[in-house]
């Protein structure tokens, strides 16, 4: 397990990079009038990876072995990085490497990597490993939490280039839409990962078959990540997808929340679009509003705090998720044999619906936060068209050079393939 952990830590690192970069490279290319449109896409790539991913991943675990569900990523990177090499240009960023090094808030990185690990270790052990008022889960919480002041203190006074600039908090829709991404991720997250085990232990799918059943979900957020995008390209109003996402995802985890072994194949089906509409309009809305209310300057910081705060709501989620559930079941003290599996089924049932009463909870929370806090702001720039003529001329020139490259290649690859021709001098043409 602890191999386990540390190799997933460093596919986490290169993960985490690729999914911000990417998110910076687009606001950097795209004008924020038009970024609705291209972050609807992300989300369409995000929703479609994550509905192909456990059919795959299924497939894999079924019918060859569950290690091909690490070996598929070394390919896929690979095709990766041959794109990223010759598809996407690259404008160097100039000045000295080792003072950009020195620049790293190194210090604001472990202070919140102390405290997100000890936080997430006192929920896990809660209730499970040790009793809620036990020193084992105390002494980290409170330790943990000790360590997120101290993280917040070297982000506002000491910090060059902090990793969470906490001046942007002062602005009430970033602060609104930042913390609706935050619990954005724990319900993305639990979805994702307790609606596919639900699948498997109460109706025994398969691990193909429990795929399948969460496509409603990840297609619905498809479609609607693109759709809500392209409205607010359009429109320039992202607030009303906003607010009315959030209070569609709130009716659907509460309808979630009546599941019971019962509940058949397609009301799951029905809560399920209804939840992927709900999400689809928040994912990637929710950025377009924090860019729109932050310097130039600062939107790849601002982008980065986003997703940085997403995922660690959705790490806390899966570690509070898993003490619910685990809670909930031991708490009925179950002797599992064949006469009592309705009764461990009732129990898991029960924990499941738990867990969406309290993402019910999170929903409502960031609809209320959203609702009073997110305000509209225009997505014209007046220096958008300047830096867009100006990318143009980059852009172009930088083909050109590449185009001139080759062509000196061909040129002195033709010479050197050439056959060589012997002169032969004569006295008479000599005198000539």
């Amino acid at each position: 397990m602890i191999m386990l952990i540390v190799f997933r830590a460093i596919a986490g690192i290169g993960g985490g990079g690729i999914l911000t970069s990417v998110m910076i490279t687009v606001s950097d290319v795209v004008s924020l009038e038009k970024r609705g449109t291209y972050q609807g896409i992300i989300g369409v790539v995000v929703a479609l990876s994550n509905s192909i991913g456990p059919l795959i991943g299924g497939l894999f675990t079924e019918k060859v072995s569950w290690r091909w569900c690490f070996y598929i990523n070394i390919p896929l990177t690979g095709i990766s990085m041959l794109v990223v090499l010759f598809v996407l240009p690259l404008k160097r960023v100039k000045g000295d490497v080792k003072v950009r090094f020195k620049q790293i808030d190194y210090l604001g990185c472990i202070t919140m990597l102390i405290a997100a690990v000890l936080i997430l270790i006192a929920i896990s052990w809660g209730g499970t490993k040790y009793a809620w008022s036990s020193a084992g889960v105390i002494a980290p919480l409170v330790i943990g939490f000790a360590f997120l002041v101290i993280f917040i203190v070297v982000e506002m006074k000491f910090a060059a280039l902090p990793l969470i600039p906490m001046h942007i908090f002062k602005n009430s829709t970033v602060s609104g839409a930042l913390c609706g991404a935050f619990f954005t991720g724990f319900m993305f997250y639990a979805n994702l990962f307790y609606l596919p085990q639900y699948f498997q232990v109460v109706y025994s799918a398969s691990p193909i078959m429990s795929g399948v059943l969460l496509l409603p979900l990840v297609l619905t957020q498809c479609i609607t990540s693109f759709t809500s995008g392209f409205l607010v390209s359009k429109t320039g109003n992202y607030t009303i997808n906003i607010w009315v996402g959030f209070a569609i995802w709130s009716i659907a985890c509460g309808l979630l929340s009546t599941i019971s072994p019962d509940t058949s194949i397609a009301k799951l089906v029905g809560f399920q679009i209804l939840s992927g509409i709900g999400s689809g309009q928040t994912l990637q809305t929710n950025l377009v509003a924090i860019q729109a209310n932050v310097k130039r300057n600062e939107m790849a910081v601002a982008t980065a705090t986003r997703n940085f705060l997403r995922l660690l709501g959705g790490t806390i989620a899966l570690s509070a998720c898993g003490a619910i559930l685990n809670n909930t079941v031991s708490s009925k003290s179950l002797n599992i044999s064949a006469a009592q599996k309705s009764t461990a089924l009732h129990a898991y049932t029960l924990g499941i619906r738990n867990i969406y009463y309290f993402m019910v909870a999170c929903c409502c929370v960031s609809f209320l936060v959203t609702v009073f806090f997110v305000r509209g702001a225009s997505l014209k720039r007046e220096d958008d068209a300047k830096y867009q003529e100006e990318g143009k001329k980059w852009a172009a020139k930088h083909r050109g050079i590449h185009a001139l490259g080759r062509k000196n290649r061909e040129v002195t690859a033709e010479k050197e393939s050439a056959p060589s021709q012997t002169v032969v001098t004569t006295e008479s043409s000599v005198k000539k």
